[in-house]
């Protein structure tokens, strides 16, 4: 019985589950800002308990944006200040026990 247990608190708490909804990205608004600017979300399984990071990437960088507010609609970030003009792809980061990256086939434009 004590192997048992100790097998099952290795185990992450989704394991038995049925397989997740992957969370999806319909729109962005606006799609263009400025660093730093606020932007938001919208699609379908973006809370937090499917959605750890929004992720910003283009051929020369790769940024964290910092999640101000999530629900399972829309979720709004902030683009860090430092970043650079440019065309990013977003993508989201999961929240599962190994988080796949997901790319949303949209994207921001950052200008100066």
């Amino acid at each position: 019985m004590a192997v048992a247990l100790a097998v099952s608190l290795c185990l992450p708490a989704n394991f038995a589950r049925e397989p997740r909804q992957a969370p999806h990205i319909s729109k962005v608004e606006p799609e263009v800002v400025q660093a730093g600017e606020i932007v938001v979300a919208s699609g379908e399984y973006l809370d937090r308990s499917h959605v750890r990071d929004v992720v910003l990437t283009n051929p020369d960088l790769t940024a964290l944006a910092h999640i101000i507010q999530q629900t399972n609609e829309s979720i709004k970030f902030r683009l860090p200040k430092s970043m650079p003009p440019g065309r990013y792809d977003v993508l989201l980061a999961t929240a599962e026990w190994q988080p796949q990256l997901l790319d949303q086939q949209l994207f921001i434009t950052v200008t100066y």
